[in-house]
């Protein structure tokens, strides 16, 4: 493999870490956030799955009051847009009429959400991580399968 190559697939894997790596820390900020977010009861108005070439999102709009003041929010979780076949899940969880727990922000209660959950950080690391993995093995596929195999064998002794 000359040279050239090897520059390439490591910017473009550098770029993917930073790309996502942003989502990540943008989503674990916002989740520790919103583990101080204040509590109140609203409903789900809007509930469907919207299909945009071949990406599908899930909509989810909800109102909630606050001293008094209607707020409309759009937002589940905290991170990236919920797609995918989760976009299914999601507008199942949560259909047209529903009641639910609103978490909001006590000094700017117009941001919101409703579930204050990591789950779907962990399976962005996993992606990132398969990815990283996927990166060097093509730079460096004699090294990469001598890792694999050392690590295959400690397993194997630990059992």
């Amino acid at each position: 493999m000359d040279i050239t190559t090897v520059i390439i697939v490591a910017l473009i894997a550098i770029a993917f870490n930073f790309s996502f790596g942003g989502f990540i820390v943008s989503a674990l900020v916002e989740w520790l956030l919103a583990l101080g977010f204040e509590k109140t009861e609203g409903r789900v108005v809007l509930s469907e799955v919207s299909r945009h070439n071949r990406s599908t999102q899930a909509n989810i709009h909800y109102t909630y009051q606050v001293n008094g003041k209607t707020f409309t929010g759009s937002k589940v979780h905290p991170g990236m847009i919920v797609g995918g076949q989760a976009a299914y899940r999601i507008q199942k969880r949560y259909p047209v009429g529903k009641t639910v727990t609103v978490h909001y922000a006590r000094k700017f209660p117009a941001w919101s959400l409703l579930e204050v959950t990591l789950l779907h950080i962990v399976d962005l690391v996993i992606f990132l991580i398969i990815g990283d993995l996927a990166a060097l093995w093509f730079i460096f596929p004699d090294q990469f399968m001598n890792v694999v195999r050392q690590l295959q064998a400690w397993l194997v002794s630990l059992f």
